[in-house]
C-alpha cells in the first residue's frame, strides 16, 4: 500500500525497470507462466527495450515526478556494479518534500519547487554517471509498464522484480 488513496480506490499503475538479457518474448512467457500459477492474468501492457544511458536518462525523465532521491540510487546501483562505484562521492539529490515546505509558501509554489527539486536530481545523476565513465554500465534497459490501473497483480511484483532484477515505481 502506497497511500490512503490506494485503500479507497485500490488503482495503481506500475512500471519496472529491469537489468535483465531476457528478451521481450521471453519476458511475457515468464509474467504469463507467473500469472497463471495464481489463476491470475498477467495485466502486462508494454515491455520495451532501451538503449545505454540515453535509455536510462529517457526512463528517469519519464518518472522524475514520482521518484524519490533513494529510488534514483536505487536505480543507480541496480545496475552499476559495486566496485566501480566504490571510490566515488555520490552527488546530493535532495529532493523536497512536504514535509520541507516552510509555512510563507503557498501549496502551489511548494509544489514547483518540489518539481524542480526532482528534475535537478535526475540531472545531477545523469551528469555524475557522465563524469565518472559510468556509461558502459548501461546496455540494454528493459520497462515492464501495467496495461492500465491494477492490471499487474499484486501477487506478481515480488516474482518481476526478483525474475528480472527490476526495481518497481508506482506511477498513481
Amino acid at each position: 500500500m502506497h497511500s490512503a488513496a490506494d485503500i479507497i480506490t485500490n488503482s495503481s499503475s506500475e512500471l519496472f525497470v529491469c537489468n535483465t538479457s531476457q528478451t521481450i518474448d521471453n519476458i511475457r512467457t515468464m509474467i504469463q507462466t507467473m500469472a497463471s500459477d495464481i489463476n491470475c492474468k498477467d495485466g502486462v501492457g508494454e515491455i520495451k527495450l532501451h538503449h545505454g544511458l540515453d535509455g536510462f536518462k529517457e526512463i528517469l525523465k519519464n518518472l522524475q515526478y514520482c521518484v524519490e532521491q533513494n529510488e534514483i540510487l536505487e536505480l543507480i546501483y541496480k545496475f552499476v556494479p559495486a566496485d566501480r562505484m566504490k571510490n566515488l562521492e555520490l552527488p546530493d539529490l535532495h529532493i523536497l518534500s512536504y514535509n520541507d515546505r516552510p509555512v510563507d509558501l503557498t501549496f502551489d509554489y511548494f509544489c514547483d519547487l518540489m518539481d524542480n527539486s526532482r528534475i535537478n536530481a535526475v540531472e545531477k545523476s545523469i551528469q555524475f554517471l557522465q563524469e565518472n565513465n559510468l556509461e558502459d554500465c548501461f546496455g540494454m534497459i528493459t520497462t515492464i509498464e501495467s496495461e492500465y490501473d491494477n492490471s499487474i497483480p499484486y501477487d506478481l511484483f515480488d516474482s518481476i522484480e526478483s525474475s528480472f532484477n527490476a526495481v518497481r515505481y508506482h506511477l498513481g
